[in-house]
């Protein structure tokens, strides 16, 4: 968790301090403003000024993933394939990745139905290609919800839980 928070101290933030407030907001399910503030280590007149908003936990993880523009997974520790991807996913929404999110899915491909990262220049440039670029992002989008069709489906699970047999 430490060694998230500080990329993203350190790394989006900065994205969020250079965009307009009306183009690009950022917003934070699993937290609210004092948690998020402890994390950052900002107080909540700085989280408001980056447009940042703590949206807590959240009832609807589908409803709250449709209201945004894209999706971002910074994880930096830990295995597994994480839900909120492939619910993303199978919704078509943009999904921005962590190499360590990237790499749990053998068939992610960058800027074709995922976007991936590696340092701060690297997700400013890509965010902002496809935060301008309407039609690249619909491929995307189109190219993630029919992956995570045909890759996330209960056939597969049943395939799958009967080959460990």
């Amino acid at each position: 968790l430490r060694r998230s928070i500080d990329f993203m101290k350190l790394n989006f933030l900065l994205f969020f301090q250079t965009q307009s407030a009306d183009i690009v907001a950022l917003h934070i399910t699993g937290n609210d403003d004092a948690a998020l503030c402890e994390c950052l280590e900002i107080d909540k007149a700085q989280l408001a000024a980056l447009n940042i908003r703590a949206l807590g936990f959240v009832d609807n993880l589908a409803q709250t993933i449709a209201e945004h523009a894209l999706v971002l997974s910074p994880t930096t520790m830990g295995v597994g394939i994480r839900v909120k991807v492939v619910e993303a996913m199978s919704q078509g929404a943009l999904v921005v990745l962590s190499p360590l999110d990237y790499a749990m899915c053998s068939f992610f491909r960058d800027g074709q139905n995922v976007i991936t990262y590696h340092n701060y220049a690297e997700f400013q440039a890509k965010v902002t290609e496809i935060l301008t670029n309407p039609a690249k992002a619909q491929a995307i989008r189109h190219q993630a919800f029919e992956d995570a069709k045909t890759h996330f489906n209960w056939q597969n699970l049943i395939d799958q839980i009967l080959e460990e047999k």
